[in-house]
This record gives structure tokens, sequence and C-alpha cells, in this order.
């Protein structure tokens, strides 16, 4: 017997592995699915200097079970035969196939687990598995069971003992863009207020919707295009002390603005934009493109610690800032984007 539930590789958001996993199932329904857009608008730096998008939109079609070590793959297979997906932390040590396979223990996110063989005995994975690259593979029944007795019997990942399922059925193909409107507006003037009407527990929820049980404080926090003076920052503290450079916040932006090109997408499948359609995506095209030139210059900077890299990446992170307050003031003005909008 085996199944497979509906999952798209490779998905538009994968700078961390549960939001590439939540991406790779709703785009697996509709590669423009406006579900895949409302938490992944707006950006903020958290407290602790590490940057996300903040959940908007709660999503409560998920569930938290009580983990029994004994009976792991049964507890798995059991959930996916109901198409729920399986969200559980495992230590990479075991995980034949990862780079950590055993050399490091490690479990930073949930992995992954979206079908099932009982032919191979094994189940389908994926993960942050190699370079910090969401990956999917194939992975044994024992090396799960390994995998997860590390987790619940470990003090040092105590706190991540949670399984979640994860339901998903499809979109209504309707979009809120007075909801859109608002998250732009927000992200535009750097402010925050009306994500905390839409969501007032932004700053501690997963990407899930629950919290994840971390300290965020409004005064430590950077929000929506105040993101780039944040990383302005950085990237001159680090690069003048020959630090490495966090490489997690340019990936996000490059996540973010493939979104925003799926946005316009989107739209245009649903006969908005009209002229303005292709305007605003060559904009967001040549966005797209030198977030992933600056995200490249960031490895080649860790590599060899020169200054005029990290100069360069500071010009080109200028220029992506500027172009995107444009843009977004062109996308506010466009009238027939906030008409009536029945999907």
């Amino acid at each position: 017997m085996n199944k497979k539930l509906p999952v798209h590789f490779p998905p538009i958001s994968d700078c961390y592995s549960t939001d590439a996993s939540i991406t790779s199932i709703l785009q697996a329904f509709d590669v423009y699915n406006p579900d895949l857009f409302l938490n992944r608008l707006y950006l903020f730096k958290k407290s602790n200097n590490v940057m996300k998008f903040a959940t908007v939109q709660k999503n409560f079609n998920y569930e938290i079970l009580d983990y029994n070590n004994n009976d792991i793959i049964d507890q798995v297979i059991e959930k996916l035969i109901l198409n729920k997906y399986v969200f559980l932390y495992l230590d990479h040590f075991y995980i034949n196939g990862s780079e950590r396979y055993l050399k490091k223990h490690f479990a930073h996110d949930f992995s992954f687990i979206y079908g099932f063989d009982t032919n191979t005995e094994t189940l389908f994975c994926a993960d942050n598995f190699i370079n910090g690259k969401y990956i999917n593979l194939e992975v044994s029944y024992q090396d799960i069971i390994l995998a997860r007795r590390a987790i619940e019997n470990s003090d040092i990942f105590s706190k991540n003992k949670n399984i979640v399922c994860f339901t998903y059925e499809g979109s209504t193909g309707i979009l809120n863009n007075e909801l859109v409107r608002t998250i732009f507006e927000d992200f535009l003037d750097g402010d925050y207020k009306q994500i905390m009407k839409l969501n007032p527990c932004f700053l501690t929820d997963n990407i899930f919707g629950f919290s994840h049980g971390q300290n965020c404080q409004i005064n430590n926090c950077d929000f929506g295009i105040n993101i780039y003076k944040w990383l302005y920052e950085e990237i001159e503290k680090n690069v003048n002390n020959e630090k490495f450079l966090d490489i997690r916040p340019f990936h996000l932006l490059c996540n973010r603005q493939t979104i925003l090109k799926h946005l316009i997408m989107f739209w245009k499948s649903h006969n908005i934009l009209n002229d303005r359609f292709y305007k605003l995506y060559e904009i967001i095209e040549a966005q797209v493109e030198c977030s992933f030139i600056i995200r490249n210059l960031v490895i080649k900077y860790n590599l060899l610690k020169k200054e005029n890299i990290g100069k360069n990446i500071l010009n080109r992170l200028s220029k992506i800032e500027d172009v995107e307050r444009r843009f977004l003031n062109e996308i506010l003005s466009t009238k027939e984007i906030w008409r009536n909008f029945a999907g």
C-alpha cells in the first residue's frame, strides 16, 4: 500500500522548512493559490534579529497530537490515510540522505511527511536536509523511529516534541483584496497597527497560527519597509568586522519578491490589471533577479570577506528598496485592483 498527498516542489517560499512545507501544500492545489499571499506579504524583524513573514490570517486546520514513540509509524500512516499532512521534529543525525547523517544532531524545525509506502517501508519527507536547502527524501521506517526517539529522549530537544497534523482541502479561489491593501499600506509605512488588528499575536505566532513560545517585544522589532534599514546596519557592522552575514534574511527577500510576482500573475489570471500588468510584471521580474543576485553576493562575501563585495550588496539592496517603494505605490494607486473582486 502506498499514498502521497498533493505537494508541489519546489515551493516559492523555502527559507524556513515549515513555511516551505505549507507552501508546497498550497501550491499543489493552485500554483497561484490566494491562501499563499496574506501570510507572506509582510516581513518584520523579531527581537532576536530573525526576519519572518507575519501570520496575518490564522489557519485553524491543524491538530497537535500526543507523542508516542512506540507507534510513531502507525500514527503517521493513520493520519496520512485521513489526508492529514504530518509535521514533527526529527533528529537529522539518523536520516540517511541528510548531510548531518551520523555526523551532527540537528532538529531546528518541523520535518514534513506527506506520504508512505508499506512495500518499501519508507515515508516521503521534506526538510532542509542538505546545505540548508529544502529537499524531499524517502526515509526508512527505522530511520524515522531512531530520529524521533532521539527527540523524545533528549533534554536538548525537550521543547520540540509536538506532532502537528495539517489539513487542507483547497482554496475558494477568492483573495481578500481589502486585506492585501491593508498589509501593503502597513508595509510601506513601516507600521504594524493594522496588522496588529488582524492578528494581535502575530509577533509570536508561527506559520500554523499558534505561538512558538518566543518573547517578542514591539520596541525591539523592525516592521515592513524598515527591515531595509536594519539590513544596512547589519551589513555594515559585519563587513567592517569581517564577520559572516546571515544568509536567511536575503533568502527571505528572494521569497518575498517571488511571492509578489505570483500575486501579479494571480491578478492577471482573474482579468485584473489590464495594461498595467506588463509594467508591474517587468518591475517585479527585475526585482526577483536582483534579489537572487544579492543573495549570491552574500554567499560570495561569506567565502571571501572582501569589503567591496559588501559595498556591492549595500548598493543593490538600496535599489531593491527604492524600486519596492515605487512598486507598492504603483499597486496602491491602481484602482482596478481594489474594486469589488469576487475571484
